[in-house]
């Protein structure tokens, strides 16, 4: 599928939010394993929590719901809430610190600004001669195609201790060629527009103010991953509906893994809205309670707890 069939499709496609399946999970500890060479993770955990009052148990939440408009006030509303410290922390500092990496498909400025996070966005071949030494967090908005000098620029970039976020095409495009022997696409493509999402391991950090359980939209021939390594890579949300689509049959959403001092999120789907709808509020899977997406929610929550160095 070309990207003018690609865009007519997302545009066609319907507008359900598929209903929360499965159970929640309560913990989880993750051992991230030391590798050989200087390049490799190290040794750590994903943070855990023996009790997580952070995020609200959705899984008897099992009705269909469909798209709505979502403005502003309640993204800000909720990162208030998630974050009351952070506009204090981001005053603080004379530029942004999130660098958006442009992309052909996603957008994730749109929603930063909802969020009222600052950012500077640039060219993908801008990457490799960029001076990343002010920057906290860089994002690679899909396509995310990336020449190897710049794929360079953000592996060093990642362990020195920045944090990466990229979203659907990135995966092959950029994400597998930094970081070779984590992720992978597997060649696997989704076949609906919207899915069952559910945490599986559910981070105090990243899953801060957030539910369990959420439909989870994803564009039309979303690249789903394949992971390489599995001591190092943590599932960190999971569709049931999705592994049925999966040449892997783990369904994963969101992955997360450490390198070097720094990490790295890959999202299936946007950070985006992401609706074929053409209205800028329109959010085609809200989740339960919070209003906003559970994609949305976990993406700001790893932007934020990055410029607040947590």
């Amino acid at each position: 599928m070309n990207l003018f069939q690609r865009a007519v499709t997302s545009l066609l496609s319907v507008l359900i939010a598929s209903p929360v399946l499965a159970q929640y999970h309560q913990e989880f500890k993750v051992r991230i394993p030391s590798t050989q060479g200087n390049m490799g993770v190290i040794e750590g955990n994903v943070s855990h929590a023996t009790n997580l009052g952070t995020i609200t148990n959705t899984a008897n939440l099992r009705q269909r719901t469909g798209a709505r408009t979502v403005g502003a006030d309640a993204y800000r509303a909720w990162i208030e809430q998630s974050h009351p410290q952070l506009q204090a922390i981001i005053a603080r500092s004379a530029q942004p610190q999130v660098l958006v990496v442009k992309g052909h498909w996603d957008n994730s400025g749109k929603i930063l600004k909802k969020f009222n996070i600052p950012f500077e966005k640039i060219g993908m071949e801008q990457v490799s001669g960029y001076n990343l030494s002010s920057v906290k967090v860089v994002i690679i908005d899909c396509q995310g195609k990336m020449d190897l000098a710049g794929k360079q620029k953000l592996r060093d970039f990642v362990m020195r201790g920045g944090s990466l976020m990229s979203t659907d095409w990135a995966l092959d495009n950029c994400i597998q060629g930094a970081f070779p022997n984590f992720i992978a696409w597997n060649k696997g493509v989704n076949k609906q527009a919207t899915y069952d999402a559910q945490v599986v391991t559910p981070d105090p950090v990243l899953f801060n103010k957030t539910v369990s359980h959420a439909p989870w939209k994803l564009d039309l021939e979303s690249h789903l991953v394949g992971i390489k390594n599995t001591q190092s890579v943590t599932i960190l949300a999971s569709s049931d509906e999705l592994k049925a689509h999966d040449p892997d049959r783990l369904g994963a959403l969101a992955v997360y893994f450490k390198f070097g001092r720094g990490s790295v999120l890959h999202m299936v789907g946007h950070f985006e809205n992401n609706s074929p709808i053409p209205l800028p509020d329109m959010l085609p899977d809200p989740a339960p309670i919070i209003g906003i997406s559970l994609r949305q929610a976990l993406a700001a929550n790893f932007v934020a707890s990055a410029l607040e160095s947590r």
